[in-house]
C-alpha cells in the first residue's frame, strides 16, 4: 500500500511504474496521477519496463520494486542511472541487501513512500 503522504505537484513530469504487485502498481499509479504526473506502465517485469522505455524515451523518473517476480532488477537499475533518469527504489529491502553502488538512490520502503518519492523527482527537476 502507498503510504497516505501530500505529493505536491508532479505536472509535467513523466514516471515509469515498475512493480510486479498489481495493488500496490495500482494505488502508486493513482496517487501519482491525483500529484498531476504522467504515468507510464505500470510495467510487472523488466522486459515490460524496456519495452515501455524504448516507445517512450523520455522518462523523468522510475519508481521500481527491486524484486520483479523472483528476479532481482539491478541490471535495469544500472541502465537508467548511467542513462541519468532518477531512480526511486521502492521496495522492503533493507540497506545491507542494495548493491553498494546503488546505496545513494532514493528508496523507499513498503508501504510505498510517495513523499520520498515525489522528493527525489522534484530535485531531478531542479537540477535540469
Amino acid at each position: 500500500m502507498v503510504a497516505d503522504a501530500q505529493a505536491g505537484d508532479l505536472a509535467g513530469l513523466v514516471i515509469l511504474v515498475v512493480e510486479d504487485e498489481y495493488l500496490i502498481a495500482a494505488e502508486l499509479t493513482q496517487v501519482l496521477t491525483d500529484a498531476r504526473a504522467s504515468v507510464l506502465g505500470p510495467a510487472a517485469s523488466e522486459a515490460r519496463a524496456r519495452a515501455i522505455l524504448r516507445q517512450t524515451p523520455m522518462v523523468d523518473g522510475v519508481v521500481l520494486d527491486i524484486d520483479l517476480g523472483g528476479r532481482q532488477a539491478w541490471s535495469l537499475v544500472d541502465e537508467l542511472v548511467e542513462a541519468g533518469v532518477t531512480v526511486v527504489l521502492a521496495s522492503g529491502y533493507s540497506a545491507e541487501m542494495i548493491p553498494e553502488r546503488h546505496h545513494r538512490l532514493p528508496r523507499s520502503g513498503k508501504p510505498v513512500e510517495l513523499q520520498t518519492i515525489a522528493q527525489a523527482l522534484r530535485h531531478r527537476m531542479a537540477r535540469r
